[in-house]
């Protein structure tokens, strides 16, 4: 079940949206700025931020460079702990209204570790687009992670529900099934006013 198609009435949505204090063309430029201050290799900024954007009626989507996740990769394989080919399965679609962010939708897998952390850091990158305190403080990381269930396996007693966190800026829905149905994992940010 894609955690996107719960919105039955994209229209409904557009009437009744709030939106965040961006365009998004702000909210991407924030958030590569956020993902190019949590990248290692500094000599390579890009490494992970958004690539192409794809624009059509109000509604984005975007991948992203695939270098950052292919060294994370070879750095695994490095310490024996994976093996094989992996592709960066992370996407994120915006819906926009009136030019402002009305709706953030960020896709990951949970099939394999790197896509899974690669997804979980793009989570909390979202959050500090509006909050730059986000992980910050010591154990905010892991506090962010139970929160939203991003590490959540087939046995947790929510599986197939959302998290919701509620935050100033955001409510946080994030939506892992069990992995016999899919390992397609996703976490969508609703503005508040």
């Amino acid at each position: 079940m894609n955690f996107a198609k719960l919105d039955t009435d994209t229209s409904q949505h557009a009437a009744a949206a709030l939106t965040f204090p961006m365009t998004f063309d702000a909210f991407r430029k924030t958030l590569d700025g956020k993902i190019r201050d949590d990248t290692i290799d500094k000599s390579r900024p890009d490494f992970s931020t958004t690539n192409v954007c794809r624009n059509a009626n109000e509604h984005y989507t975007c991948d992203f460079h695939d270098a950052g996740f292919q060294s994370t990769v070879t750095n695994f394989k490095k310490l024996d702990l994976i093996n094989g080919r992996f592709t960066l399965k992370l996407k994120l679609d915006v819906e926009t209204v009136g030019g402002k962010v009305s709706l953030i939708i960020l896709s990951g897998d949970r099939g394999d570790p790197v896509n899974l952390l690669q997804f979980v850091g793009t989570v909390e990158n979202v959050m500090q687009t509006f909050d730059s305190t986000v992980g910050q403080q010591s154990g905010e990381e892991k506090k962010i992670v139970d929160e939203l269930g991003l590490m959540r396996g087939d046995n947790a007693d929510d599986i197939g529900k959302p998290r919701t966190a509620i935050k100033r800026y955001a409510e946080i829905d994030c939506l892992y099934q069990n992995s016999k149905l899919t390992t397609h994992v996703e976490c969508r940010f609703v503005p508040r006013s």
